[in-house]
């Protein structure tokens, strides 16, 4: 699972390598499960890109290295604990122009995410990915 001070690996383009989580939004437990929301601490990325060591971004969780149940009586475990960033933009009271929260910042996503995002809303995600797991 998923819970504060854990390193997670960032699977999309925008230069982010790994995190390390800081939060976790909207859950009464202190873990996080894929889908989601998490704030995270950028801790190593690629050279020459936009974000920089220690910056702030909110992520989804995609995987989790952990087995969790999944309807059907079924249990999924993946390889590693994994994340996407999400964009920081949103509307703001009183602009018109705004960008849905749920977006990721980067163009593409590696590897596969699990289907759980499609029950929280984050459709843009899962069509980026190349698989869905």
């Amino acid at each position: 699972m998923v819970r504060q001070g854990s390193i997670l690996r960032v699977v999309d383009s925008y230069g982010a390598r790994t995190a390390k989580c800081v939060g976790i939004y909207n859950r009464r437990e202190a873990l996080a499960h894929p889908g989601d929301l998490i704030s995270v601490s950028i801790r190593r990325c690629r050279p020459h890109k936009k974000l920089k060591k220690g910056e702030l971004y909110k992520g989804v969780v995609t995987q989790i290295a952990q087995n969790y149940y999944r309807v059907g009586g079924v249990y999924v475990k993946a390889t590693g604990n994994y994340i996407v960033l999400l964009d920081k933009r949103y509307r703001a009271k009183g602009h018109t122009s705004w960008k849905d929260p749920r977006e990721p910042y980067a163009k593409r996503i590696f590897g596969s995410v699990d289907t759980e995002l499609r029950y929280t809303g984050y459709f843009k995600v899962l069509s980026m990915s190349s698989k869905v797991f």
